[in-house]
């Protein structure tokens, strides 16, 4: 019974995410173009987001592949492994 719930909630999320693209990215463009800007306060500002996620016990690994996507749009993405890298190490 769990598995079939559970399969259920992850066809619905899929289909959710496909039939909403559009509107999603057009959500997070606007991120990404600021982060471009404000590459400093960006990197403060992911880490900070990092270590209260860290404190009170919240997943991180989105916000993982978060940063290093918006890392990579904004520097490259040699610099972003790094970048993303040292500051997950330093929120922790």
């Amino acid at each position: 019974m769990f598995k079939l719930v559970n399969n259920i909630l992850k066809g619905g999320l899929a289909y959710l995410i496909v039939h909403h693209w559009k509107s999603i990215t057009g959500m997070i463009e606007p991120f990404f173009e600021w982060f471009q800007d404000n590459i400093y306060q960006g990197m403060f500002l992911y880490t900070a987001i990092y270590t209260v996620m860290v404190i009170i016990f919240i997943p991180t690994t989105f916000l993982t592949y978060g940063g290093a996507l918006a890392f990579t749009k904004a520097i490259g993405p040699t610099y972003a492994f790094f970048i993303t890298t040292l500051l997950v190490v330093l929120s922790n």
